[in-house]
């Protein structure tokens, strides 16, 4: 018989995760090295690209922090992501949460992106945000958010769509699941330790959590 983890909370990325809005981000960023004077990037080559800080990427295309501080690239990241509709939600994404609930797993939301860029789309499904008993937004820092979270509420299982996401798990020892339908592609996991890998929602049905 396999054995069964024992599982409180279950913790969500937002964008690439919760969401299905990869393609949105994509288009905003390259819309941004736009507007800076920059060359854009095809989708495949800005998804192996990106990492953390996501300001990094144009820094090193030589955007000083002296002329645009990183508080004035949010604001325009800001401004472009929220100029395009709201994006779904991912597929399965309300189900499967709703199946966790009815099993006794508390569920949460701990993503870098503030609530009111979000929200809109979170909003799409009826009663969606009533599932999450814990929700952070803006949070600057993942690993520290985390720690904090599986102090209150843990033990935590954290799903995230970017090979940032379980590091930033794994550091603070949390069990990391990577979601390979969002921004970074499958293989890019192949090196991080991640407790399971997923490609859709109800993949998390299938594993050997047990509600403590």
């Amino acid at each position: 018989m396999e054995e069964k983890i024992l599982v409180r909370t279950i913790t969500f990325d937002v964008n690439g995760t919760l969401l299905n809005d990869t393609h949105i981000f994509l288009a905003t960023i390259n819309k941004m090295l736009r507007s800076l004077g920059l060359e854009v990037l095809p989708h495949d080559k800005l998804r192996r690209e990106f990492g953390q800080p996501w300001t990094k990427i144009f820094r090193d295309k030589g955007i000083k922090e002296e002329k645009w501080s990183d508080k004035a690239l949010y604001n325009l990241y800001n401004v472009i992501y929220s100029s395009f509709p709201a994006p779904d939600l991912s597929e399965g994404a309300a189900e499967t949460l709703k199946v966790l609930k009815e099993r006794g797993f508390e569920l949460g939301i701990l993503s870098v992106q503030q609530y009111q860029m979000t929200k809109r789309a979170l909003q799409k499904s009826s009663g969606f945000l009533g599932l999450f008993t814990a929700a952070l937004h803006g949070v600057p820092d993942k690993a520290k958010a985390l720690q904090v979270m599986d102090h209150n509420c843990g033990p935590v299982v954290y799903v995230g769509d970017q090979v940032h996401d379980i590091v930033c798990a794994n550091n603070v020892r949390v069990r990391a699941i990577a979601f390979t339908n969002g921004l970074h592609p499958e293989d890019m996991f192949q090196e991080a330790r991640c407790f399971a890998k997923i490609k859709s929602f109800r993949e998390l049905l299938e594993l050997p959590f047990e509600r403590i």
